[in-house]
């Protein structure tokens, strides 16, 4: 029997892959259906004074219907065409406008009349109402709600194309399983053919695959982008891994440290990226600052990459003795720090370019980051995330 394994697990409704090291008890969990989500991710930590101890690193989602509905809220999302958000979803490419349309159109058979349809039946269907009145008396029972767009929870839903791409919420088809005594890994693939939808409002031909890697090092995500068409692919992209904090049972959030060597932030004008200025204060994240929401959210760079060509980001948790780790490859050269207002996590999202992409490059804009591919060749992107020990 060999080290590692992988077998279908189920979690309420659906099927997820497990990804396990029989020998550690290290797991990744992987729903494949939505995203191609990494929902879980246990690793073994030698905590001093306390011995091994398996560490849930990831922020995994309360059930699988809140990741239907807000995709790009819990575990690991994977976001391409481009990270962050377009306005409108129209953006300039060679002088011509797009518009993304519904990634998920009435021909694509799985799909039925799911949370991702934007074509059916409105968009109230399925997201958070806010109850602002109750009444019960002798004469009735009454509640009343409202939806409006100022809802945070209407944020990110599964029906927005104007958000984080469109490989986010749909499903990816399994090409590869490998279990053996080195690593387990499971490879996806998500392609136009399996959603012709996504042509709409980006008219290129590409092919994307994705493989996740269980190891003795911790998880490694390959990211790759092959163009099969004849003429350049247009794309940014970036993963949203949401780190939980604490790391374990003791303490809490805020008693966790956040660290990015990062040298610069975006700014912003009216929501969207402007320019680089230098990190002061709250948002200096290179000797650390403590988690806390809302204090230094943002788009970083200028990021010194190790001999080996990776940086990192990690999560100092004092009380637990942990630390976790995000290291992405110097290939994405921008990290978004995000504390999550919805969970107790904070992401370090290893990204190739800031928001709204295609319009920064359109206009010339320094440091816009997108990526045009060559017809047939292929570009990779890799992060890990490890857990170990802190004294």
């Amino acid at each position: 029997m060999s080290r590692y394994a992988i077998k279908p697990i189920v979690r309420e409704d659906a099927t997820l892959l497990a990804l396990t090291d029989t020998r550690t008890g290290a797991a990744a969990h992987i729903w494949t259906e939505v995203g191609f989500n990494l929902l879980a991710l246990h690793l073994p930590v030698e905590v001093p004074g306390h011995g091994t101890r398996i560490v849930d690193t990831i922020m995994g989602p309360p059930t699988l219907d809140d990741l239907r509905v807000q995709p790009t809220w819990w575990g690991t999302p994977l976001l391409w065409p481009f990270p962050g958000r377009i306005p409108g979803a129209r953006y300039t490419y060679q002088g011509t406008e797009y518009k993304f349309g519904p990634p998920d159109r009435p021909d694509d058979p799985d799909h039925g009349e799911g949370a991702g349809r934007v074509d059916m039946h409105g968009f109230v269907r399925h997201l958070p109402w806010r109850v602002t009145a109750q009444v019960a008396d002798d004469v009735h029972a009454s509640v009343t709600a409202l939806f409006t767009p100022d809802d945070p929870d209407h944020g990110e839903g599964a029906g927005r194309v104007d958000m984080h791409g469109f490989v986010r919420h749909l499903p990816w088809r399994v090409t590869a399983q490998v279990a053996d005594d080195v690593h387990a890994s499971v490879t996806a693939v998500f392609t136009p053919d399996d959603h012709p939808g996504t042509l709409e409002g980006y008219p290129h031909q590409y092919h994307v695959s994705a493989t996740y890697i269980l190891d003795n090092d911790g998880l490694r995500l390959d990211f790759t982008v092959h163009n099969p068409g004849d003429a350049g692919l247009p794309f940014g992209y970036g993963a949203h891994p949401y780190i939980r904090t604490p790391l374990g049972p003791d303490g809490a959030m805020g008693d966790c440290t956040a660290q990015v060597p990062a040298t610069l932030a975006w700014s912003h004008r009216d929501g969207h990226p402007e320019t680089t200025t230098p990190v002061s204060g709250v948002r200096d994240l290179i000797n650390g600052q403590p988690v806390e929401r809302g204090a230094y959210n943002g788009i970083y760079t200028g990021i010194d990459a190790d001999a080996d060509g990776w940086w990192s980001g990690q999560v100092i948790d004092k009380a637990n003795r942990t630390q976790a780790t995000v290291h992405a490859t110097a290939n994405q050269p921008y990290c978004v720090v995000f504390v999550a207002p919805w969970g107790d996590g904070i992401c370090f999202e290893p990204w190739t370019c800031p928001g709204d992409v295609f319009n920064l490059a359109a206009n010339d804009v320094d440091g816009h980051g997108l990526i045009v591919l060559p017809p047939g060749e292929s570009w990779t992107a890799s992060m890990r995330i490890t857990a170990g020990p802190h004294a």
